[in-house]
């Protein structure tokens, strides 16, 4: 059974979509709006509760949960070893391009 309706904008369009989960709806709404794919309204709930996404208290916490997760991420990815690269030329200007190491050997052309 749905617990909960995420109401949102998406091209100057109303739609909502049912979720079993509160915490689900504020993650799918903090995506959301995060890539750029819509703008949240609020939340509905089968009591007839609407709370507005101003008041939303888990999807504030999705949110800030987002920014933490890409801090750390990117902090991880910092802190990796750079990755070794070879030199390249690509197939159809013959322009140098880095390539990964870990990428096939027929890619491009060898650089001189």
């Amino acid at each position: 059974m749905s617990d909960v309706a995420l109401w949102y904008l998406n091209h100057g369009s109303t739609y909502y979509d049912l979720y079993d989960d509160e915490g689900e709806a504020a993650l799918v709404g903090a995506v959301m709006e995060d890539e750029g794919n819509a703008v949240v309204l609020g939340a509905q709930f089968p009591d007839g509760r609407a709370i507005a996404k101003a008041d939303w208290a888990p999807l504030h916490a999705a949110k800030r949960r987002l920014i933490e997760n890409a801090f750390k991420a990117e902090r991880k990815r910092a802190a990796a070893p750079p990755k070794s690269v070879r030199r390249i030329l690509d197939p159809f200007r013959g322009q140098p391009v880095a390539a990964d190491e870990d990428k096939p050997g027929w890619l491009g052309r060898a650089a001189r």
